[in-house]
């Protein structure tokens, strides 16, 4: 498991992403990848994972800003890590 913060994903196929960490891009090979994007939706990202049939979810406040909610966050993250 590698944790990267203050990363900008480049590109994601099904074997590996591009990732700007600071100044460099590195390739990581990878089969499950958890971004966490914060509290507001991303349609482009969504979009684009639907496009490339890339397998994801979206939870906590990215589904549903408009009752930001922790608690719920949380259990929705750990159901899906869950399904892992």
């Amino acid at each position: 498991v590698n944790l990267l913060n203050n990363t900008s994903i480049q590109s994601i196929n099904s074997h590996s992403i591009e990732a700007k960490v600071k100044d460099k891009i590195l390739e990581m090979p990878c089969d499950i990848l958890v971004l966490c994007t914060g509290q507001k939706s991303n349609e482009e990202l969504i979009r684009q994972l639907k496009s490339e049939g890339i397998e994801h979810q979206v939870i906590g406040g990215a589904a549903n800003a408009g009752s930001l909610d922790a608690e719920r966050a949380i259990r929705e993250g750990l159901l899906s890590a869950l399904q892992l």
